[in-house]
């Protein structure tokens, strides 16, 4: 039963891992421009947000959060861990509390506020204060756990150098994609629907 269940968190992975990949790679068009940004991920949109393709990858998401959960209880039920133990069981731990707060976010503001989940909604959280303070780590985290959690799983699989290389990428991703959003690169001015769904937040006036 436990190796079908690893099976089973290895093969949604490579499957959610696409989408993950070209999401990041959407958002790196950014280092461009915030019309190069739109543009690519209103390309990608196009497929994963197909009537036939968007519930399966929510539910795709969902089974493995469900079932690396199972996996996190069984390796703390280990009495001695290693360094990429805690690393992966954390990151773990971190993607599912992310994608769960993420996911349901970007569809409560298409679905309730009929709000365009482009550039500027993820923007607009770390343009504004006191927003950028807690989301700027949120995404900075979210985006490192990605490859922490590969890079354990590259650890166990027997990679040595691989692992290492890969958190590093993670880390300089992150704070390029942040420096893009926050408008460290050029200056970011949100649309009237965008400071108008963030008067909602207590504290925020844009």
């Amino acid at each position: 039963m436990a190796a079908r269940v690893i099976w089973a968190h290895r093969l949604l992975a490579l499957m959610l891992g696409l989408f993950i990949t070209a999401h990041l790679l959407g958002h790196l068009a950014a280092l461009h421009s915030i019309a190069a940004q739109d543009a690519v991920l209103e390309t990608l949109r196009r497929v994963y947000r197909a009537p036939w393709v968007e519930p399966f990858l929510l539910g795709g998401f969902a089974v493995q959060i469900a079932i690396g959960l199972r996996l996190v209880w069984r390796r703390m039920a280990e009495k001695q861990k290693s360094i990429w133990s805690w690393l992966q069981i954390l990151s773990g731990l971190y993607l599912a509390l992310f994608v769960t707060l993420h996911a349901s976010a970007a569809v409560w503001a298409r679905w309730q506020y009929d709000l365009d989940t482009d550039f500027y909604w993820p923007a607009g959280t770390l343009v504004l204060s006191p927003l950028k303070y807690g989301f700027a780590p949120y995404y900075f985290l979210g985006i490192v756990s990605v490859f922490i959690h590969l890079a354990a799983a590259l650890h166990f699989a027997g990679a040595v150098r691989w692992p290492k290389i890969l958190i590093g990428a993670g880390v300089l991703l992150a704070i390029a994609l942040l420096a893009a959003f926050s408008g460290q690169l050029y200056s970011i001015e949100l649309p009237e629907s965008h400071k108008d769904y963030y008067t909602a937040y207590p504290g925020v006036d844009p």
